[in-house]
């Protein structure tokens, strides 16, 4: 079955990175700027920096009022990032901006991306 990133003359190619730095590259990209994320909140010694667990609240896009909440880790992340790319969104995870990161976070909370 051919994806629709793959019609449009894309192809998607595995790669290898640090999963820390991956981490580090979403959670330090400034998405939490944009107003619909409410809460940000780390589990443990999990940091910006530091892989682990996060717990973000962002707005229902389906009401006025309230948030939905994602607990996600790494994974949560990666697989966000793979949805994008099946879907045609290139991607630089080595320098992501607040944009990008934000893009990532809602897929892995909300299954798409509904804001911005």
């Amino acid at each position: 079955m051919e994806t629709q990133a793959q019609s449009a003359g894309w192809v998607t190619v595995p790669r290898c990175i640090d999963s820390t730095e991956l981490w580090s590259n979403i959670m330090g990209s400034g998405f939490e700027t944009w107003d619909w994320w409410l809460v940000v909140s780390y589990s443990g010694h999990t940091d910006w920096n530091v892989p682990g667990e996060v717990t973000l609240s962002i707005a229902d896009p389906d009401k006025e009022r309230g948030g939905l909440i994602g607990t996600l880790d790494l994974q949560d992340m990666v697989d966000a990032i793979d949805k994008l790319a099946m879907d045609g969104t290139v991607l630089n995870v080595d320098d992501l901006d607040a944009h990008t990161g934000d893009l990532i976070l809602q897929v892995a909370v909300l299954g798409r991306v509904v804001y911005g």
